[in-house]
């Protein structure tokens, strides 16, 4: 049997889904804060699941269950792959909450994908009240530099250079600006003319969100992605925020880095693999 769920029923599949709840992707889905898929075997009593939202595929559950697998990848080649396609999406990455879901790849994806490729990522948290981060991070800021939240108003600066990126950082794992001022949080450096650095919140799910961070070419290395981190992460505390997620690919060592100077702890090295539409 396949099933899409409908976001009501969201909730019956989140026990399969734990071995995953290190990705708030999950979490948010399963909140009904991010707007993605789930399909499982039985919506009575669900024993194996899968769940998208843009570019990432997680699959949990009985990798066991042919009926389902076979219809769930008559689901992905007919529907989920096209439309991926068709708005020019290049990947999809699989998250697997059991390793033995690797061996139903040939059957779920079939000839869909050019290439697959695995690859280490690893997470790195923020806990309240355990790590430490630099809390004078103001005195730090450079002159004619000014911080502002990642609200309606700074998005309403068309003028701002670099508005356009930071545009799509917001919706980069978000369905819509609108989606993320209504989910998410973020603060940004700038100056008067151009927007410098920001640090955003991915997926807030309870008291738990996961961070994206990024500084322009031309004002890096200076130090700011570390006071635009620093000021993230007093901002989160400051909404209740107990535990931060930093994903990265483990092969970023600036990436890492940067979070170890934050006051972040790797929590885990975890495998995926990129699956490509085209070479």
């Amino acid at each position: 049997m396949f099933t899409l769920l409908t976001p009501d029923r969201y909730p019956s599949a989140a026990p399969i889904f734990q071995p995953l709840d290190l990705h708030l992707t999950i979490a948010s889905i399963l909140a009904g804060y991010t707007p993605g898929q789930i399909a499982v075997d039985d919506p009575q009593a669900p024993t194996a699941a899968a769940a998208w939202f843009g570019h990432k595929l997680f699959l949990a559950g009985n990798s066991r269950n042919v009926d389902f697998i076979q219809q769930l990848s008559a689901y992905f080649d007919q529907v989920l792959f096209p439309q991926a396609r068709q708005r020019g999406q290049e990947v999809f990455i699989a998250f697997l909450a059991d390793a033995a879901w690797k061996t139903q790849f040939s059957t779920l994806f079939g000839s869909n994908f050019a290439r697959q490729v695995d690859a280490p990522r690893q997470v790195h948290t923020f806990r309240s009240g355990a790590n430490r981060f630099d809390t004078a991070w103001r005195e730090k800021i450079p002159a004619g530099l000014h911080l502002s939240p990642v609200d309606a108003q700074l998005l309403a600066q068309t003028h701002l250079k670099h508005m356009d990126y930071l545009t799509d950082e917001t919706q980069s794992e978000r369905s819509s600006v609108q989606d993320f001022l209504d989910h998410s949080f973020g603060v940004c450096l700038h100056t008067d003319e151009s927007l410098i650095a920001w640090c955003l919140s991915e997926y807030n799910a309870g008291a738990r969100c996961e961070v994206g961070i990024a500084t322009v070419d031309e004002y890096q290395r200076r130090g700011l992605g570390t006071l635009v981190g620093s000021a993230f992460i007093e901002e989160a505390l400051k909404r209740g925020i107990a535990e931060i997620g930093w994903h990265c690919w483990a092969r970023n060592e600036a990436s890492a880095a940067l979070a170890r100077r934050l006051g972040y702890a790797l929590m885990l090295d975890y495998p995926v693999t990129v699956c490509c539409f085209e070479d």
